[in-house]
């Protein structure tokens, strides 16, 4: 019995189909060749008998896999050939089913899953905030939408920074990343990509410079007319040279002085997002202008 059951499960190694069609007769032929061999051959014979078994397994059984797979093959292109309208749909809805799903996986990885590249301990962040609420102020009252506000106010950030001892640091960033119209130098208008950050950003990500500085807390002081960029973009619009420190980067009101330059792969607290330059929030009256989201306030409800 156990020579039978150690024999059944070489067997298995053999395609479905092929034991189903041959593998009562192979295993009562391999039973009675083991009987012949301890008659007649003894020990060594056996093992004789045995050591053939197993080198069908390796070598014969995947040769009867890759005839069935082509069997297969061969019959399903006739069938297609023969349909070939449905085959024309059948490919389309696979293709659009896998590509929608190698989408979604690549956005889910990129934006939730994946680590804040040079971020230290990226799993310490926390994000302060209200999911349970909607609403935001814009900075006229006219134009705020009912409800409580999703995040905090600037001032709110201040006190939040100033007394709060429960965390290591904190820091404001701005949730959208507009691609505004600056000019470098006296060039032309161009767009690009920037993020209003607290002064504390840079130290709280643990993001460092490859060149020149980042912010620090005195970034938050009104008259604070700075700007560090990307690694990237200083790749790709200065071409890595060492003298953009000092350069002026012009966005409408704002006339901002190139102070550093972020260092490589930083993107900031954000996965999916590249921006290009990162400015003081202080300036975003100059920057963005129309609208002061650093200092109005919410109407007082009691009058």
């Amino acid at each position: 019995m156990r020579a039978e059951a150690i024999y059944s499960a070489l067997l298995r190694c053999y395609p479905l189909a092929f034991r189903d069609e041959y593998g009562d007769q192979m295993r009562l032929m391999f039973a009675e060749q083991l009987v012949d061999a301890r008659r007649d051959g003894g020990r060594l014979r056996e093992l004789a008998l045995w050591a053939g078994a197993a080198a069908d397994a390796v070598f014969v059984a995947p040769r009867e896999h890759c005839h069935v797979i082509l069997q297969d093959l061969r019959y399903a292109v006739r069938t297609m050939m023969a349909r070939p309208g449905f085959t024309a749909v059948a490919i389309i809805s696979l293709a659009l089913g896998i590509g929608a799903n190698t989408a979604i996986f690549s956005l889910w990885h990129g934006v939730l899953r994946a680590t804040l590249p040079a971020v230290h301990k990226p799993g310490e962040l926390v994000m302060l905030t209200d999911p349970g609420e909607a609403g935001m102020l814009t900075g006229r009252w006219e134009s705020r939408t009912d409800g409580p506000r999703a995040w905090v106010s600037y001032a709110e950030f201040e006190q939040l920074r100033d007394n709060v001892s429960g965390f290591a640091s904190i820091m404001a960033s701005q949730s959208s990343l507009p691609a505004l119209q600056a000019r470098v130098g006296g060039g032309a208008q161009e767009s690009v990509r920037v993020r209003l950050v607290s002064g504390t950003f840079f130290q709280v990500l643990g993001g460092s410079a490859a060149l020149g500085r980042v912010f620090t807390r005195d970034a938050d002081r009104a008259d604070t007319s700075e700007v560090v960029i990307s690694h990237a973009y200083w790749q790709r619009r200065f071409g890595g040279q060492a003298d953009v420190l000092g350069e002026t980067l012009t966005i409408r009101q704002a006339a901002l002085t190139i102070v550093g330059v972020a260092a490589p792969g930083f993107v900031g607290e954000t996965n999916g997002q590249q921006p290009d330059a990162w400015i003081p929030l202080r300036m975003q009256p100059s920057v963005i202008p129309g609208n002061n989201w650093l200092r109005e306030a919410p109407p007082d409800k009691s009058m």
